[in-house]
């Protein structure tokens, strides 16, 4: 399917933040897109996954919903061979899994942010944590809305993962808490931490604590509607791309820098 044969999109999660926000970026892009609106509840001309009125005929589904709402879209794209932009965070490992198998028969982004600030981000925090010596511990915050459901945010983990394997440090180096622990930081960790409150888009800051200086990089969103437009971005090269698993990454060719 080639980019310009995209006509028709399916948004899971219509009704949320995310999902209004890719109506917005989507009905102001060039080109008539018709979509199919999806959510928990049949309003607004909105449909449930119960429907699947047509549902079939889309080209493409971005899903930005619940971690029992990527299931619905993971089985239905996996039925109907349809390519899937999946946002949706908190998801569990199994979650994932499933995930990675229907990259094989269709193709999938998959990525935690889709803001391109966050995933140059990613790649100046590779560099830092392979150029600063141990001795410069890292450290993550973020700072979200206050409906935010899950935390650390995947995007704060997916940093850790970063720095975890930058330095090539084993898998269980990511502290999520250290509340329960009455002792010294370990050298090879790196610590994540969440706040919540107001109307934050989001905000990421990974820290590199040395002796007498430190590193901050700091990425802060104003509005998400930055991550609709990477989205929408990540829904357009999908077009035509083979069956497999990407991300953002992949997208913007960071991959190949």
């Amino acid at each position: 399917m080639k980019s310009d044969k995209l006509k028709t999109v399916l948004i899971n999660g219509a009704l949320g933040r995310m999902g209004k926000s890719l109506e917005k970026v989507i009905k102001e892009s060039k080109g008539k897109i018709d979509l199919i609106k999806v959510d928990q509840s049949r309003t607004n001309n909105c449909f449930t996954f119960a429907d699947q009125i047509n549902f079939e005929k889309s080209d493409l589904i971005i899903d930005f919903s619940t971690p029992q709402g990527t299931l619905s879209v993971v089985e239905f794209c996996k039925q109907n061979r349809l390519p899937a932009v999946i946002g949706t965070t908190g998801l569990s490992q199994s979650t994932e899994q499933q995930i990675e198998e229907l990259a094989k028969v269709v193709p999938v982004v998959y990525a935690s942010n889709y803001s391109i600030g966050i995933n140059l981000l990613h790649q100046l925090v590779s560099l830092s944590a392979r150029i600063l010596d141990q001795s410069f511990h890292p450290e993550i915050m973020e700072i979200h809305h206050q409906e935010k459901k899950d935390a650390p945010s995947g995007t704060a983990l997916s940093l850790a993962e970063t720095v975890r394997v930058a330095r090539q440090w084993r898998d269980t180096a990511i502290i999520r808490d250290r509340s329960s622990d009455y002792k010294s930081r370990e050298r090879q960790q790196v610590g994540v931490q969440s706040l919540r409150g107001g109307s934050v888009a989001g905000e990421h800051t990974v820290f590199f604590l040395g002796q007498n200086e430190r590193l901050e990089l700091t990425h802060r969103a104003k509005d998400r509607i930055i991550f609709a437009q990477g989205a929408w971005k990540a829904a357009k090269w999908l077009s035509g791309k083979e069956c497999g698993l990407y991300d953002m990454q992949d997208v913007l060719g960071f991959s190949r820098i």
